[in-house]
């Protein structure tokens, strides 16, 4: 089972995306969620119908799901004559006044009824049983414009929803710009399916628009050397702080439990809306799973092309990382020495970067002398490590999909 979201992406991308799910080995359900209901955004359900004519259900979302799930839990939480301010971070706030065994037992009843409604919406429509065989069947699902996070939210029901009715446990999840490979979902999913330990993985993330401009090309390379290299270190110990969001799978079981906390995150009383795959994996990895990085597996995102866009992806990314490092330290005690020292490495190496600049400023002397044949050392280990571990010449560029993915 995969799931794509998207808001008023390029039709012409979108069209690619869907396109590269087709040679998708064993997908039986493709749920598409469009983040709006109006003219503009049911655009992208055109796209739906255009790439997979006849196979296709729409089924538009009156209300959205996590809002309702929201209105679900008040009502356990506070009774009928609740009536809930306008402030959708008020209501989140006064729910987090509720005391734990409380708040637990509200989100647990809203659960339960958000996903019988949602079965039954499902079951109106003649979805519940696979009626295709090993054909591909396609539900697009759109609801009034929230937000990315909402839009997941509603995916993430619906898989629910299948996996009790059809056992699909394993659901990778995407955006509606990103490409996957025709074994990207086979590869990622078998793995998982074969330790029930594993509550989450991805592949490995690279750039499709590389070629645009000089900005696009400097970030390409950033992927695929420190994302692999970050990734490669915490895989070892099956312990991924951050399954990126254009390629991230999950076991349905394991992020049932929690989806409703995922959703409802607040931080110093702010509702989080940026940080939706790197808190679903943290609230994974609480639960003592296993978080895995399928490196042989590749999927292409989009990645901004002007300074000002990618400077604003960088802020997002590194409040996300602080928040959950801030909120959840006892994440490390969980996990093994490496994840607590990725995590120390993140947070202090800019700090002690600055240190050195600032002496370096105020007196012209380094705190480390700087040799040359270190780094070249270094240089050509690193080089010959990766050229023998991945087995493809060294002029090969790493972004192109024609890359042999079973010699990695």
């Amino acid at each position: 089972m995969a799931s794509v979201v998207g808001y008023r992406e390029e039709s012409a991308l979108f069209q690619r995306v869907l396109e590269s799910y087709k040679p998708s080995d064993g997908l039986e359900l493709l749920l598409v969620g469009i983040d709006g209901n109006e003219k503009e955004d049911l655009r992208m359900a055109q796209v739906v119908r255009e790439v997979y004519p006849g196979c296709t259900t729409y089924i538009p979302i009156a209300e959205p799901l996590g809002i309702k799930a929201l209105r679900f839990a008040e009502l356990h939480a506070f009774g009928p004559s609740y009536a809930p301010p306008p402030d959708l971070e008020v209501r989140l706030a006064q729910l987090d006044q509720l005391p734990k065994d409380a708040r637990k037992e509200a989100n647990d009843k809203a659960m339960l009824q958000l996903i019988q409604e949602t079965q039954d919406l499902f079951a109106s429509h003649g979805l519940l049983e696979n009626k295709r065989g090993s054909a591909m069947e396609v539900i697009c699902l759109y609801q009034h414009h929230m937000c990315k996070k909402d839009i997941i939210f509603t995916n993430t029901i619906a898989s629910i929803v299948f996996q009790k009715a059809r056992g699909l446990d394993l659901l990778w999840t995407s955006d509606s710009d990103t490409l996957v490979m025709p074994d990207t979902l086979s590869k990622v999913l078998g793995a998982m399916n074969l330790d029930e330990a594993i509550g989450g993985s991805s592949a490995t993330l690279g750039i499709h628009n590389a070629q645009e401009n000089w900005q696009a090309k400097m970030v390409a390379a950033m992927y695929w050397s420190d994302l692999a290299i970050a990734r490669s270190v915490l895989g070892s110990t099956d312990t991924i702080d951050c399954l990126p969001g254009p390629c991230a799978a999950f076991r349905v079981s394991a992020i049932e439990r929690v989806i409703f906390s995922w959703y409802t995150q607040t931080c110093l009383g702010v509702r989080m809306v940026v940080n939706d795959d790197r808190h679903l994996t943290t609230l994974v990895l609480l639960q003592n799973y296993k978080v895995t990085n399928m490196a042989c597996a590749l999927a292409l995102t989009d990645t901004p092309t002007t300074i000002s866009r990618w400077v604003l992806q960088q802020l997002r990314w590194e409040r996300a990382v602080h928040v959950e490092g801030l909120q959840y330290p006892h994440l490390y005690a969980k996990h093994g020495p490496a994840l607590f020292f990725n995590a120390l490495n993140r947070y202090y190496y800019p700090i002690c970067l600055g240190l050195h600049l600032s002496r370096y400023v105020w007196d012209g002397e380094a705190l480390f002398r700087f040799s040359i044949i270190d780094m070249a050392c270094r240089m050509l280990l690193y080089t010959l490590y990766n050229a023998m571990a991945h087995q493809v010449p060294i002029k090969e560029h790493p972004d192109k999909p024609s890359r042999r993915m079973d010699d990695t």
